[in-house]
């Protein structure tokens, strides 16, 4: 490879546009260098190339800075008119290489322009996540980490170009989901008024998003478990659990510091599979033996029965009565029983069955019901087919008057959102019922208010009120947006008079 030396005019030298150091020097950085030039001079020539590559490099008119920019304008602040570089004719992908492997190994490059040079390097295919480790001396988990740097968010890389958190929280953000690093960082940011260590946030990342997939109620290796949701649902296409780029095992380059190689780092796609293995297993049931298995959670009013005799609230397997029967727990895990989600058991829900209720239970219940009077059991199904359609009529008479909000909001629906907002409990199921009316079935907030304006985003937050209010404040809203309520009753009664 042919080099030269030559003393040439700071006028001819231009910045390179692919130097990787976008953020590489402050100003005080740039002053010591000049004034350490004034003294010394330059020591070490500025490498550069001729600039339209003719091979004549002494004679060209300009050349292009590959190495040594802080020198360059640090012998300009200095009043330098001269400076010597080392001409090397390279093409455009050695000048990248050695921009990367060079400038990222010299003094205060930030982590993130690091990353974005390793990242273009393996976008433009001349090394690998091996070779480049090779190349810089570092080890391989080194570069991985670097590299998911570049997945952090905008507001993030913003922050961590501006120091308002160091090289380690920033890793910890950067193995986190879009939303996830949105949400964390908000919380990080309602922590001002103490410290926070990357520590500090490493445990409330993993107490907020890690999930053990040992305790997974659901088959980790199924390949085909999403094949019954939705095909918009987000998670449709996820596969098995044990090839995922989320679980810590999969990337230990990645997940070094996290011991168990078994750990879910998306919640979304977790709580989505336990779905998806709850409707597989109603299917099967439904499949052998053409009934429907009767969904139940913590808070239903059943006695459970299992095989342990004198649990607190558990009834004897052994006893069955005419009401006894097969149920799946769809809930969070009960620990007075040690039921599990998605597991199938026997339940009795005959509040006056003298075989399984306590004498107690049983005088506090309505009145007995003869569970297998046909008159009776049509009577609870029109009962319920009727509740189902004020439900999603109500549900959907919200979402016309939220698209028909304006600003400033009404008195009513601001009052309750200032009621809410003091209170903790945001209700999930609202949250979960706009998700489902809109077809977005398992995706969260952000792609709710995504490429919204904000009188969309405050006419979601009205819709929120309003389902969240129930029937009277949506009569109200809904006389005055004229949404015409009886038609969507007649849409509904219809949509489910076909399912």
């Amino acid at each position: 490879m042919e080099e030269q030396y030559l003393l040439v005019s700071l006028k001819k030298l231009l910045p390179s546009e692919t130097n990787p150091r976008k953020h590489n020097t402050n100003g005080q950085d740039i002053q010591d260098l000049a004034d350490s030039i004034k003294s010394h001079g330059i020591l070490q020539p500025i490498l550069v190339r001729s600039k339209n590559g003719s091979g004549k490099s002494a004679t060209a008119d300009k050349y292009e800075i590959i190495s040594g920019e802080r020198r360059f304008r640090a012998a300009s602040i200095a009043g330098l008119s001269d400076v010597p570089v080392l001409i090397r004719e390279l093409d455009d992908s050695a000048v990248i290489e050695v921009q990367i492997i060079e400038n990222l190994q010299r003094k205060d490059v930030h982590p993130l322009d690091e990353a974005e040079g390793f990242n273009m390097l393996l976008e433009r295919g001349t090394l690998t996540k091996e070779s480049i480790a090779e190349r810089v001396g570092k080890p391989l988990t080194y570069i991985y980490k670097r590299l998911q740097l570049v997945k952090l968010n905008p507001d993030l890389k913003k922050a961590f170009f501006e120091n308002k958190f160091a090289l380690a929280h920033g890793i910890e953000f950067a193995r986190l989901t879009p939303s996830q690093q949105d949400q964390t960082f908000k919380w990080y940011k309602n922590q001002h008024h103490t410290y926070q260590t990357a520590g500090n946030l490493k445990d409330h990342i993993e107490s907020s998003y890690h999930l053990n997939l040992k305790d997974a109620p659901f088959a980790t290796i199924d390949e085909k478990l999403m094949d019954l949701l939705p095909d918009k649902h987000m998670y449709k296409s996820a596969g098995s659990c044990l090839a995922c780029i989320k679980r810590t095992g999969f990337n230990k380059n990645l997940f070094d510091d996290i011991e168990s190689t078994d750990i879910c780092t998306d919640p979304g796609c977790y709580h989505a599979k336990v779905n998806a293995n709850v409707q597989m297993l109603k299917k099967k049931y439904f499949d052998k033996t053409g009934k429907d298995l009767v969904e139940i959670k913590y808070s239903s009013r059943v006695n459970i029965c299992l095989n342990t005799k004198g649990s607190p609230g558990v009834m004897d397997a052994k006893k069955k009565c005419a009401d006894t029967k097969d149920a799946i727990y769809v809930d969070v895990p009960n620990w007075k029983t040690g039921i599990k989600i998605g597991q199938i058991i026997k339940i009795c829900d005959n509040a006056k069955c003298k075989t399984h209720w306590k004498k107690s239970d049983r005088e506090a219940a309505s009145p007995a019901v003869k569970h297998d009077d046909p008159k009776e059991v049509e009577k609870r199904k029109k009962a319920q087919f009727e509740e189902s359609i004020i439900d999603i009529s109500y549900r959907r008479a919200a979402m016309a008057v939220g698209k028909k909000l304006k600003w400033p909001l009404d008195v009513d629906i601001l009052d309750k959102l200032i009621e809410y907002c003091s209170d903790s409990g945001w209700g999930d199921e609202v949250f979960d019922n706009m998700f489902e009316d809109r077809g977005l079935e398992g995706y969260g907030l952000p792609e709710l208010i995504d490429k919204k304006s904000n009188v969309e985003k405050l006419r979601l937050i009205g819709e929120f009120v309003l389902r969240y209010s129930g029937e009277k404040l949506i009569n109200k809203m809904v006389k005055k947006y004229k949404v015409n309520l009886n038609k969507i009753k007649k849409e509904v009664r219809a949509e489910l008079k076909e399912k």
